[in-house]
């Protein structure tokens, strides 16, 4: 009866991961549309794919350039740039890090300390999570 139970379980997830993938929709965004727009009209499952060119971009909700709260795909295509417009954003010398409060997450001895030499102009910094430490 264990084993009948698993199948049956098991088969229900495998239905249920491919009626996703059978039913998910493209949604193809040219750099003049707005993206949020797009990803807001996606439902689960979905999969969102920047074209080629500039996507240039002011800060939206949550003051981000696309705020996905849902389990998407989503693809830079080659030659696709996604950039915030100019003007949005000032240098500042303290640092700051920003997470979404709904989604789950643990950061656990990170930090970020001292003052940016302005002079330097902007710089891009990439955060790189390699793994997940243990308590």
């Amino acid at each position: 009866m264990k084993q009948v139970l698993h199948f049956v379980f098991v088969l229900f997830m495998i239905s249920s991961w491919w009626n996703t993938k059978m039913n998910a929709a493209e949604h193809l965004i040219q750099p003049s549309d707005s993206p949020q727009a797009v990803l807001d009209r996606a439902t689960s499952g979905d999969r969102i794919v920047f074209l080629p060119g500039l996507h240039q971009h002011k800060l939206a909700q949550h003051r981000s350039l696309l705020y996905v709260d849902k389990s998407v795909e989503i693809e830079l295509q080659a030659g696709a740039t996604l950039k915030l417009a100019e003007g949005e954003t000032i240098l500042e010398t303290e640092a700051e890090i920003t997470t979404d409060h709904g989604a789950p997450k643990k950061l656990d001895d990170f930090s970020v300390g001292g003052e940016y030499d302005l002079a330097l102009k902007e710089t891009v910094y990439t955060i790189v999570i390699d793994g997940e430490g243990k308590e």
